[in-house]
C-alpha cells in the first residue's frame, strides 16, 4: 500500500524549473521477467505477472517494451492486454531506451528486461543504478520495480531512480 501511495504522488506531480519552465518528465519503469522456468515464466512467475498488471494498471501506461525471450514478452503480456497496448519488442538497452527518450518524453514507459540488463537500462537514462543490483540482479531476485524519472527543459537533464518491490518477496 505505502509504495501504491508514493507511486500515485509521484505520478501526480509535474516537475517545474526554477525559472518556470515545465520540464519534460517521462517516467521509465524497469523491472527483470518474472519468477522464470526455464525460457518462460513458472507457476509463481504468472502470478508474478498478474501482480504486476494489479500494481501498474492504473499507472496510465503508454509503451510496453519486452526483449523477445517468452519470459519477458510474457512477463509484460498480462499488462498491455488488459491495457490494450502492443508489446514492442527491442534487441538493445541503448536503442530502446535512446527510442523512449527521443518518442516517448512526457510519457509512462514499461520496460520488461533481465537480470543482467536493469541496471544498464537504468544507466543509459542517465542515472545510478542501486548498487544492490549492480552490475547484475542476482538470480534469486524477481520482485524489484524501478521508477526512472527522468526530466527535461531546453537547459538541463536531471534522471532520479526510485527502487520498489511488488509481488511475493524473493531473496
Amino acid at each position: 500500500m505505502r509504495n501504491a501511495i508514493v507511486l500515485f504522488l509521484i505520478l501526480s506531480c509535474t516537475s517545474i524549473s526554477t525559472i518556470g519552465q515545465i520540464k519534460s518528465v517521462t517516467k521509465v519503469f524497469i523491472l527483470r521477467h518474472a519468477d522464470k522456468a526455464g525460457e518462460d515464466l513458472s507457476p509463481a512467475g504468472q502470478v508474478r505477472a498478474k501482480e504486476l498488471k494489479r500494481v501498474l494498471g492504473e499507472a496510465k501506461i503508454d509503451s510496453i517494451f519486452s526483449t523477445d525471450v517468452p519470459r519477458t514478452k510474457h512477463t509484460a503480456e498480462v499488462l498491455a492486454q488488459s491495457l490494450g497496448l502492443p508489446v514492442i519488442i527491442y534487441n538493445a538497452e541503448d536503442v530502446v531506451i535512446k527510442r523512449v527518450l527521443k518518442t516517448c518524453q512526457g510519457k509512462r514507459v514499461l520496460i520488461v528486461g533481465h537480470s543482467n540488463t536493469v541496471s544498464s537500462l537504468i544507466s543509459k537514462c542517465g542515472c545510478t543504478p542501486p548498487a544492490s543490483i549492480n552490475p547484475n540482479i542476482p538470480d534469486t531476485q524477481f520482485d524489484n520495480l524501478f521508477l526512472v524519472l527522468v526530466s527535461k527543459n531546453a537547459k538541463t537533464k536531471t534522471c532520479e531512480v526510485i527502487h520498489m518491490k511488488y509481488g511475493a518477496v524473493t531473496p
